[in-house]
C-alpha cells in the first residue's frame, strides 16, 4: 500500500505493489469439424502468476500499474458430436503468460474493491483446435490486503 506523509507539505511515496493471481476460465463449448468428422469442444484455461507494481496514491484510492508473469495451462476436451466422429480425448498444454496492467484499488471497509484492465500475452498452445490465447480483459477482484507497517487513518 502507499504510505501517507505525517506532513501534508511531503509528497506520498511511491512503492511496490506484489500478489499471487489465480484465474480459472470455465471455457465454452462449440461445434468444430473436421476430415474425421463433428465434435463438442470444450476449450478451458488456468493462470498461475505473480504481480508486480508500482502504487500511485489518489485521495483515499491507489492506482497501481504493473504487470503479471506466470504460467497458463490450457486444456480442451472433444466428444464426438454424431456416431460419424471417433472418440473423445482430452488435450493439455502449458505456456508463459505476461500480461501489463492497470489496476484501481478502493478500500471498502476491510477489503479493497479493483477494478483492472488488462492485456494477456501468452504463448500460443500446440492444441489440436485453435483459441484464444491473446487479448484484452476487464475484471473487478476482491483483495483482502495483508499489510505491514501501514500509515493510513
Amino acid at each position: 500500500g502507499a504510505y501517507v506523509p505525517l506532513d501534508p507539505a511531503d509528497p506520498p511515496a511511491r512503492i511496490a505493489y506484489m500478489g499471487v493471481r489465480w484465474i480459472y476460465h470455465f471455457g465454452s463449448t462449440a461445434p468444430r469439424t473436421d476430415d474425421t468428422g463433428t465434435y463438442d469442444v470444450t476449450s478451458r484455461a488456468q493462470l498461475f502468476g505473480a504481480d508486480l507494481g508500482v502504487e500511485f496514491p489518489l485521495g483515499d484510492m491507489e492506482l497501481v500499474l504493473g504487470g503479471t508473469l506466470g504460467a497458463v495451462r490450457f486444456s480442451q476436451r472433444t466428444e464426438p458430436a454424431s456416431s460419424s466422429s471417433s472418440g473423445s480425448e482430452t488435450s493439455i498444454a502449458t505456456g508463459f503468460v505476461a500480461a501489463p496492467m492497470a489496476m484501481l484499488h478502493i478500500r471498502v471497509g476491510p477489503v479493497m474493491l479493483a477494478p483492472q484492465v488488462t492485456w494477456y500475452f501468452a504463448g500460443t498452445p500446440d492444441l489440436r483446435w485453435p483459441l484464444d490465447d491473446s487479448g484484452p480483459a476487464v475484471s473487478l477482484s476482491v483483495i483482502i490486503p495483508i499489510e505491514r507497517d501501514r500509515i493510513r487513518y
